[in-house]
């Protein structure tokens, strides 16, 4: 006795076809943006820092401030 026979699929339009890409694509292009802006948050709001996140060299004792100092070029002028 031979098992019953299911009825052939019929092929897929090339319609569908390109409703599956484009889907495919817009949900690649979804998870790239939204994916990065999650982790990117993720470590944020964790606390972490990179690495190499300090600044070298002295700072000036008394602070001063530069803004009342009109900037000036390397040979003279202003």
């Amino acid at each position: 006795m031979t098992p019953p026979s299911t009825p052939p699929v019929p092929p897929a339009s090339p319609a569908d076809a390109n409703r599956r890409s484009g889907r495919r694509v817009l949900i690649i292009l979804f998870v790239l943006f939204f994916g990065g802006a999650f982790v990117a948050g993720a470590l944020r709001f964790s606390g972490w820092q990179p690495g190499g996140n300090k600044a070298n060299g002295q700072l000036l004792e008394p602070p001063v401030d530069l803004r009342e100092l009109p900037p000036q070029r390397l040979h003279g002028g202003t």
